[in-house]
């Protein structure tokens, strides 16, 4: 008998999922990880109630225009957990984005992420380099 995951998204919350979500930045990535620089709108996407992806939505002001940012992964998360969790945060920052009257989401994410929001959550590619950019009409 298997059992399936449960996914969950919740709010970011700052005092309580930051330490946790710089460590995993951290390990991942040599850039700098500031609680300051975090946009307002964040989520976090538990897996059968164990934190497992952030990610964050910088919402432009009166232009229509959202920004996907800083996408992390709990370090060892197995690659289909993963991609169905970062599902999860993407459809939640999309209907909060659509609520607030926004039309259209741009991301800058690694080559790994944007083949799974391409192939899997309808966004399109911009151009070819290191970090793609991806826009989605919402």
């Amino acid at each position: 008998m298997s059992t399936e995951d449960t996914y969950t998204v919740r709010p970011y919350m700052s005092g309580a999922d930051y330490e946790r979500i710089k460590d995993w930045w951290e390990m991942k990535n040599p850039s700098i990880f500031t609680e300051t620089t975090l946009p307002p709108l964040g989520v976090v996407v538990e897996i059968n109630g164990s934190p497992a992806v952030a990610l964050w939505c910088h919402l432009s002001v009166n232009i229509g225009v959202a920004f996907i940012e800083n996408a992390v992964s709990r370090p060892r998360l197995r690659l289909h957990k993963s991609t169905k969790a970062f599902g999860v945060a993407v459809h939640a920052l999309e209907s909060a984005a659509k609520d607030l009257h926004y039309g259209l989401f741009v991301c800058n994410v690694s080559p790994a992420l944007a083949r799974i929001l391409q192939n899997r959550l309808g966004f399109e590619p911009t151009g070819k380099a290191d970090k793609q950019t991806l826009l989605k009409v919402l």
